[in-house]
């Protein structure tokens, strides 16, 4: 509970720095979701680098290794990224208090408050097949009407589901599976 609450303060510092508005308000608004958007990336592309490469997160781990060090490696890490010099600050905050090991919890929650800010929500859909482009359309525009919000897809390949989708939508799971629909109908015929 601890990591969490604390994770959610971090996220919640970052957004709001990445959120201060630059531009004239007419126009912040439109920056500011692309300043969300973008900072998301660069954590995002921080993150698959530490999950790509175990001996970087040992490093940064590591208590035996001078903090210069690595921020340097940080440094390094974050310009080869190209990585925004907010985002780059705060991963440099994160090192420095030692939190860098709380880094997914962090982008996760960040991911939440920016959607939470821009008036949308993300769905998992699981499919057996790859959707096309204007299925994940459809498929988007039907779920925003049940959610009442813009729905960002998050989407899956699950053969094992044969036919149909899942799709979770905060703790809320529509299941339009073929397995489901099946079991559905076994129910019915024991009962009928």
């Amino acid at each position: 509970m601890i990591a969490g609450a604390l994770s959610r303060r971090y996220a919640r510092a970052l957004v709001e720095a990445v959120a201060q508005p630059a531009a004239p308000p007419a126009a912040a608004a439109a920056a500011v979701g692309r300043d969300l958007e973008a900072a998301g990336r660069d954590l995002d592309a921080f993150v698959g680098l530490l999950r790509e490469h175990r001996d970087l997160r040992a490093l940064f781990a590591n208590p035996g290794v001078q903090r210069r060090d690595k921020e340097a490696i940080l440094g390094r890490l974050t310009a080869g990224l190209g990585v925004g010099p907010i985002v780059s600050t705060f991963l440099g905050l994160l090192l420095e208090k030692g939190r860098l090991g709380h880094l997914e919890i962090v982008v996760r929650t960040y991911h939440d408050l920016v959607d939470e800010r821009l008036g949308r929500v993300r769905a998992e859909v699981a499919t057996a097949v790859p959707l096309d482009a204007a299925t994940q359309t459809r498929l988007a525009d039907r779920l925003a009407a049940v959610a009442g919000k813009r729905v960002v897809l998050e989407t899956k390949t699950d053969p094992g589901l044969l036919g149909g989708m899942v799709a979770r939508i905060g703790g809320t799971v529509y299941d339009g599976s073929l397995r489901a629909q099946l079991g559905r109908l076994r129910e019915q015929l024991l009962r009928g």
